[in-house]
């Protein structure tokens, strides 16, 4: 089995929650410390303009307790606890992820035909089961990376491209029958089913190909 680490299944790329819009904009988390420190220090004026006059450490240590007391919530509420909030939940997400690719893989790997997991934009093989391995006779390290208009006939191959692409660009499913070219040019007959898949925010499509008895054996 290949060392390759496979791709899972993910519903688009990652989105940022409205409630961590704040932290992520520096401009108005600027604007919100700077009214914090004008509203301390007008609230010390005014207070010290009423109370005696004290030492100059005394206002100080009062102006910045007053500034530590606002402005801690401010930035707890509208910045860090977003923050960590998002944190959160992008590890909950991706140990959601961590177990999606397990139970992917394990589909993947036991589907009684071969499957392919196909690049939309360039055709190129990413993945391919044990069944693939079988059906053509190449190692997985010789399918992987391979253009999938490569199984095609010579003239075929086109044909192939344009099903991928129109099947990647609409959602449902999709099934032909095609003829391959496996190892040693042998010629065989499949049935081709294909979904698109959304991984990592790329557009890409599965691939099943069912070997059709072109010879039943006589009764």
């Amino acid at each position: 089995m290949t060392s390759q680490k496979p791709l899972i299944a993910e519903r688009g790329v990652w989105k940022t929650p409205k409630h961590v819009a704040m932290y992520e904009s520096p401009v108005r988390l600027l604007v919100l410390i700077a009214a914090t420190l004008f509203v301390t220090h007008t609230i010390a004026m005014v207070m010290f303009a009423w109370l005696p006059q004290f030492p100059m450490w005394i206002e100080s240590l009062v102006e910045s307790i007053l500034l530590l007391i606002l402005l801690f919530p401010v930035l707890y509420y509208l910045s860090l606890r977003p923050l960590l909030m998002h944190i959160a939940e992008r590890q909950q997400a991706e140990e959601v992820m961590r177990n999606s690719e397990h139970k992917f893989r394990l589909l993947f790997e036991t589907l009684s035909d071969a499957a392919f997991l196909i690049d939309a934009e360039t055709g190129r093989i990413l993945d391919a089961n044990h069944q693939a391995e079988s059906l053509l006779g190449y190692g997985r390290s010789q399918i992987m990376g391979m253009n999938q208009s490569k199984l095609y006939p010579p003239g075929k191959n086109h044909e192939s491209q344009a099903w991928l692409t129109s099947l990647a660009q609409h959602n449902g499913t999709s099934a032909y029958e095609a003829e391959i070219v496996a190892h040693a040019g042998k010629s065989l007959s499949v049935r081709v089913s294909g979904a698109p898949l959304m991984l990592y925010g790329r557009r890409l499509v599965l691939e099943v190909f069912h070997e059709i008895n072109t010879h039943p054996s006589a009764a």
